[in-house]
């Protein structure tokens, strides 16, 4: 079957994409001088002269050559139209529907070497992920605002934060390591890993995407877990007269320093009612 719109009269080569599990096939009729052009793994292939006419390993389709492409019908179709020109949706940061847009794109344009698409898209998919502890407030809040949107506009289906997992395969295969702390974090605080429109967090509203983690991926996951919990149990046990020595965090909004950038020690009033018993030890 010829691709509706990438089926061009005066194209040269022919890319034979799979459409379903029927074994039915698309043909996208385009441009070696565009695939040359954009792609450095596709211009490659194209310099291999093809068989000679009349061979049994050659086959053509109105006069052109023919490569079968192994990749999903619609991911190809995407890239192909941004390659001829065609705009994409507008960007909408951190929701899951603009990841499964980009996602693909990003995965071809690296297995081709499109490296413009790839640096473009990679921006774009990570952008608004914190990469430091300061900046966690504003992602938190700005998740809150695309959650609660959904919610209200009853269009969950149509509008949702992106899943952390995508973002750690995303961070993982394409050395995006800033933005896995925070989204190992937020994966974290997500019981089965299921978000609710309203902000919450529980096993009510599933992601319209289920990604998966490799074993080293939960390892990191299952690790930082209990790495958390064993700190907040001895958060919760450590007498109050200790904890009034900790030093404060120095972008704690309680922070008052005598010398600009200088952090303070935590005062009691800080932590708790300095008035209150302390709890008690365990042995």
């Amino acid at each position: 079957m010829k691709h509706k719109t990438f089926y061009f009269d005066d194209g040269n080569i022919i890319l034979r994409v799979k459409k379903d599990a029927t074994d039915s096939h698309v043909l996208f009729r385009v441009h070696q001088s565009v695939l040359k052009l954009h792609s450095s793994t596709l211009a490659s292939i194209l310099t291999i002269p093809p068989p000679a006419i009349g061979s049994a390993s050659r086959e053509l389709i109105d006069g052109c050559d023919v490569i079968d492409m192994h990749d999903p019908y619609q991911d190809m179709e995407k890239l192909i139209s941004l390659l001829y020109g065609k705009p994409a949706p507008a960007y909408k940061r951190l929701t899951q529907q603009s990841f499964d847009y980009f996602a693909p794109v990003i995965r071809l344009s690296d297995k081709y070497g499109i490296s413009h698409l790839f640096e473009k898209y990679i921006s774009h998919v990570v952008e608004g992920w914190p990469k430091t502890l300061g900046e966690w407030k504003s992602f938190d809040e700005e998740v809150k605002q695309i959650t609660q949107q959904a919610k209200i506009s009853k269009a969950s289906e149509n509008l949702s934060v992106v899943h952390p997992a995508c973002m750690i395969r995303i961070a993982e295969d394409y050395s995006q390591s800033t933005i896995l702390p925070a989204a190992y974090y937020d994966l974290s605080r997500l019981p089965q890993g299921i978000r609710k429109t309203d902000g919450t967090h529980n096993t009510g509203t599933s992601f319209s995407t289920k990604p998966s983690l490799r074993s080293p991926e939960l390892e990191t996951l299952y690790s930082g877990q209990y790495a958390m919990r064993r700190y907040l149990i001895e958060l919760a046990v450590t007498p109050r007269s200790i904890l009034s020595t900790w030093p404060i965090s120095p972008i704690s909004k309680h922070k008052v320093n005598d010398q600009p950038g200088t952090p303070r020690q935590c005062q009691p009033s800080e932590w708790c009612d300095p008035s209150a018993p302390d709890p008690p030890k365990v042995s």
